[in-house]
């Protein structure tokens, strides 16, 4: 929920540092004003404390990417909080047992990072640090993520947002699947149009900011053993606090 009083210029430059890190490629001031709804101005300001600072560089063509700032304290978060190297084997072994595509991601603003994203055929260190990412709603981390909100939370989330994706009959078909998730304590959904690949995902109850999921061909039949397999790897990941 948004405080009384926001500081409205470092939520400006968080965003800023968002859309450099996940862009593919550098970006200009005015570009990126346009991305956040700015005057240019205003947007090459932010960069160039931004730059300043090492968390962003320009390249010979006056354009902005990720700084050596921004990778070191992406490193520190990760140490410091343990959650690679916490997740990293009980993944793996999870990916092993079920022989399915397995995620680790979570959830920031309206879409789901993934962290580790293993995919049959590929090796464990290609895995990490992929960052690939989905809308919310086309996800099944996401969803179970925002199962964990209240209605009016994921309505305060939504605010704004006229097409939300994967749900054509808007807010309240979101909010019912939702429901449905939170009676179940998983959530099972396509992952393309035509059904083939589903995606079953949980979370633990040690930790509410990430969700695990495994992804393929699923057939309904195999969900509680699944589920159980995901469970175990949660349970490693994230052991009840003494």
């Amino acid at each position: 929920m948004l405080p009384a009083q926001p500081n409205r210029s470092l939520m400006d430059g968080v965003r800023c540092l968002q859309i450099l890190s996940s862009n593919p490629g550098p970006l200009g001031a005015r570009e990126l004003a346009r991305r956040l709804n700015m005057e240019t101005t205003r947007a090459h300001r932010l960069l160039k404390t931004l730059a300043h600072m090492g968390m962003a560089r320009q390249n010979r063509n006056a354009k902005y990417m990720p700084g050596p700032a921004m990778h070191v304290l992406a490193a520190q978060s990760l140490y410091s909080s343990g959650l690679i190297g916490k997740a990293t084997e009980p993944l793996l072994e999870l990916h092993k047992k079920v022989k399915l595509t397995t995620a680790f991601g979570m959830l920031w603003e309206r879409n789901v990072y993934y962290l580790y994203h293993l995919e049959p055929g590929m090796s464990a260190e290609e895995a990490v640090g992929r960052m690939r990412l989905q809308p919310v709603t086309r996800s099944g981390i996401g969803m179970m993520l925002l199962s964990k909100k209240t209605d009016e939370e994921v309505r305060e989330f939504f605010d704004g947002v006229d097409d939300i994706p994967g749900y054509r009959g808007g807010m309240e078909m979101v909010i019912e699947k939702l429901h449905r998730i939170r009676k179940k304590g998983f959530a099972f959904m396509p992952v393309n149009t035509d059904g083939s690949r589903c995606s079953l995902a949980a979370m633990s109850p040690n930790n509410l900011y990430t969700g695990v999921a495994l992804a393929g061909s699923i057939e309904e039949s195999r969900i509680p053993e699944l589920k159980s397999a995901i469970d175990d790897a949660l349970s490693e990941m994230f052991p009840e606090a003494p």
